[in-house]
């Protein structure tokens, strides 16, 4: 692929031109998923994007699909009465995330209201798989997943990973 013709799809997929010559780049082939709405139960938040959010061409940058993924899951688990972090319980609890990734399908810009979709995908022994879909007006924007671990929090001894409660189990389950 010509360096003009990775220059034109960077244009039109970003509304931006590239600073400097791409050189150096070659084709690769990504095998990426039709992107459709969640196959299961979500919870949906929305959220208007920031000019914070933005990076210098205007729309949204990568590391802000993080924060928001991790904002639509603990408002997620709040709506089920549960804390990422319980302070007043002897046996507090945390979720320290393992994993993270984000597919971007399209470009958001500052002042959009975006649609983020949560589902649970996988419960684990101890371990919770989050998967997000984003969408501007029903047109897929992102996709990702937070992979989380039930850990105590041991005061002088830090985390220790435990099996997830069964009462948190049933919770995550409705909306898996």
């Amino acid at each position: 692929m010509s360096q003009a013709v990775v220059a034109w799809l960077v244009f039109c997929r970003f509304g931006a031109r590239p600073l400097a010559p791409l050189r150096g780049l070659r084709s690769v082939t990504v095998d990426r998923p039709e992107p459709t709405v969640l196959d299961m139960p979500a919870f949906c938040a929305q959220r208007r994007v920031e000019f914070r959010d933005t990076d210098a061409a205007g729309i949204v940058h990568f590391s802000a699909f993080f924060l928001m993924m991790e904002s639509a899951e603990h408002e997620l688990l709040r709506s089920l009465g549960i804390s990422i972090m319980d302070h007043g319980n002897p046996e507090q609890l945390t979720w320290p995330r393992v994993s993270a990734s984000c597919d971007y399908l399209a470009a958001a810009k500052f002042e959009d209201v975006l649609t983020i979709e949560v589902g649970v995908g996988k419960i684990g022994n101890s371990s919770v798989d989050y998967d997000f879909h984003f969408a501007r007006e029903e047109k897929s924007i992102a996709r990702g997943r937070i992979t989380t671990v039930c850990c105590h929090l041991k005061p002088g001894r830090g985390l220790e990973k435990q099996p997830i409660p069964d009462s948190i189990r049933d919770l995550l389950s409705k909306h898996a």
